[in-house]
């Protein structure tokens, strides 16, 4: 038989340190309300769970048309879509979704090293896979 002893400090709680009023999530000025896409549902939860952690509201769609039904009844600041998606890519979404609302900022998330460059230079991205800091950058790339 072998015997282990395992020694700890007696912790003191120590006073309420005085916090200064952050800004919003992940050094956004306010919580977002996003647009989540991506066929992968593994990929989406991970995706959507990232962001509520980072304290954004979110809405997901699993497909390029159920995120423009989404996108004709709810005002978003921001998409994050897959790029590879059956029935309309990730660029499709982009360029249909700009035509609903201009304005709308996008970011594109893909496993593909090379993406075609047609009317997506704008267009912040992020390879998978990624982590939250990652996710943290892409945002802040995207301008909201």
């Amino acid at each position: 038989g072998t015997t282990a002893e395992l020694w700890l400090p007696v912790a003191v709680d120590p006073a309420p340190a005085e916090t200064a009023p952050q800004a919003g999530p992940q050094g956004c000025a306010r919580a977002l309300d996003i647009l989540a896409v991506d066929d992968d549902c593994i990929v989406l939860m991970n995706t959507v769970a990232m962001l509520e952690d980072m304290g954004h509201r979110v809405r997901e769609a699993t497909s390029g048309p159920a995120a423009l039904d989404l996108l004709r009844h709810h005002d978003f600041d921001l998409i994050v879509t897959d790029y590879a998606m059956p029935g309309m890519t990730g660029a499709e979404l982009i360029a249909a979704a700009r035509a609903i609302r201009p304005e709308l900022r996008v970011a594109l998330v893909s496993g593909y090293v090379d993406l075609p460059e047609g009317g997506l230079g704008d267009v912040p991205r992020l390879g998978k896979p990624f982590d939250d800091r990652d996710l943290a950058a892409l945002l802040a790339a995207s301008g909201v």
